[in-house]
């Protein structure tokens, strides 16, 4: 097998849970642009992260860009206080 099989990016998997890339940008309101910009910057931004996994069941520190966990951390903190 090949390694793009294999190692799978968490955004990679969480579009492949959605049914593609397409129905997950669809789902999220977004371009196929700002999925690959977050792809390439290690994943999405703290409020995307959440919604993306709220719909696919992927951890949203796993999906969002290791530079915003901090603030990941703050926004789904005060989301669950809601």
């Amino acid at each position: 097998m090949s390694a793009a099989i294999l190692e799978q990016s968490p955004l990679r998997q969480a579009a492949a849970r959605a049914g593609g890339i397409n129905p997950l940008c669809k789902e999220l309101g977004v371009t196929r642009q700002s999925f690959y910009e977050w792809q390439n910057n290690g994943g999405a931004t703290p409020i995307y992260a959440l919604l993306i996994a709220r719909l696919t069941g992927l951890g949203h520190f796993e999906v969002c860009a290791e530079r915003y966990h901090e603030q990941l951390a703050l926004v789904a903190d005060y989301f669950a206080r809601r």
